[in-house]
C-alpha cells in the first residue's frame, strides 16, 4: 500500500502503513485517500448515535462531550458543525468544560469509539480486517495523548520521520481503544457501553 503523505516540511512515500499486517500507523486521510482512514476521529463516512445525539464523526460527538451540561450552545454547535476539523476547533474554544472532563475523557472516547464500530458492521468487520496490526495513531501534530508524534530530531539536528515506532513519543490511547475493541469484538463480548 504505497500513498504520498504530505505536510508543511515532510512528504513520505510509502513510509507510513507499509506492513500494514503488522503495524497501521497512519489512520489520517489529508487527501491521501487512506483506505484506513475509518479508523480516524475525523472519518466522515458513517454518522452514529451516541450520548442521545446522531454524530457525524466521533470527533464531533468527543469535542462536544468537554461541554456536556455546562455550556448548551456551544455543545449545539459542535453538533451542527460542518466537518471534524471545525468540531475539533470548536470543542478547544470552550471557556468552561465539565468539571470532571480530566477524569473521564478517556471512557468518554472508549464509548464514543465503541458505538462508532458497533452501530456499523462494515466498520465492524473493517476493523477487524485490521488483524493483529499494532494500530497507532500516529500525527505530524504532536498529538502525544490520543497518539504519538511521528516526527523526531536526528543526531545531527535534522527532524524526520523516526522509523522504530516503539520510540515515537505518546500514550497512544486512540491506538489502545481501538485495539482493545478489536479483541472484544473477536471474543464476542463487545457492547454498547451506554443505553440508548
Amino acid at each position: 500500500m504505497t500513498q504520498v503523505l504530505a505536510t508543511n516540511e515532510f512528504t513520505y512515500e510509502g513510509v507510513l502503513n507499509k506492513n500494514p499486517d503488522v503495524l497501521i500507523d497512519w489512520f489520517d486521510d489529508l487527501g491521501t485517500n487512506n483506505p484506513l482512514s475509518f479508523l480516524s476521529n475525523f472519518y466522515e463516512g458513517s454518522p452514529f448515535k451516541c450520548y442521545g445525539t446522531v454524530w457525524a464523526t466521533s470527533e464531533h460527538a468527543y469535542a462536544a462531550q468537554k461541554v456536556y451540561g455546562v455550556d448548551e450552545e456551544l455543545y449545539k454547535r459542535i453538533a451542527a458543525s460542518t466537518d471534524p476539523q471545525e468540531a475539533k476547533t470548536l470543542g478547544r474554544t470552550a471557556q468552561v468544560m465539565r468539571h470532571d472532563w480530566e477524569e473521564v475523557k478517556y471512557n468518554v472516547m472508549k464509548t464514543i469509539v465503541a458505538e462508532k464500530f458497533l452501530s456499523n458492521p462494515i466498520l465492524t468487520d473493517a476493523l477487524l480486517s485490521t488483524g493483529n496490526a499494532y494500530l497507532q495513531e500516529g500525527t505530524f501534530w504532536d498529538d502525544t495523548v490520543w497518539g504519538v508524534n511521528l516526527i523526531g530530531t536526528n543526531p545531527d539536528g535534522s527532524t524526520d520521520i523516526i522509523q522504530d515506532p516503539l520510540m515515537r513519543e505518546g500514550k497512544n490511547w486512540l491506538g489502545t481503544i481501538l485495539m482493545e475493541l478489536r479483541a472484544k469484538i473477536r471474543l464476542g463480548i463487545a457492547t454498547s457501553l451506554l443505553t440508548q
